[in-house]
């Protein structure tokens, strides 16, 4: 597609093709916020920054809201939009959140990003952080 894209992720932005990437995106989120205190997801974004074409529209964001109520462990501060690009849906959640740690599904995640070798791509991961106690679980 030769669109103008939303580019690529970074340590503070994920895509996902559609909603059943939902709890994966969620996850992708508390790690963000747990290392940069922010986050943006783009739900019906390919890994190519462009739209993955999944119908998406205003009736999805009641259950986006819902999922991250049931799997987040105190909530960020968020918006959760229906956007476009290309004529095209997308559902954007934008967050902020300094009251870290955050948790999804009780585990504590952290985002790790770095620039590949030609110094252009960027390989993202999440990965539970084993250092935190057990009694930090749920707090």
């Amino acid at each position: 597609m030769n669109g103008m894209g939303l580019g690529k992720e970074n340590g503070t932005t994920c895509f996902a093709a559609g909603m059943g990437e939902l709890d994966d995106s969620l996850k992708a989120m508390t790690a963000m916020l747990n290392r940069s205190n922010r986050a943006e997801i783009l739900i019906g974004i390919g890994p190519d920054g462009e739209p993955s074409g999944e119908d998406l529209s205003e009736d999805d964001i009641p259950e986006v809201v819902r999922r991250m109520s049931a799997k987040i462990d105190h909530l960020p501060e968020y918006s959760v939009n229906l956007d476009s690009l290309e004529g095209r849906p997308f559902i954007r959640i934008s967050a902020r959140g300094y009251e870290t740690p955050y948790t999804f599904d009780g585990w504590f995640y952290i985002r790790k990003c770095r620039l590949t070798r030609d110094g252009q791509s960027h390989e993202v991961r999440e990965e539970w952080i084993q250092t935190l106690t057990c009694a930090m679980v749920r707090h």
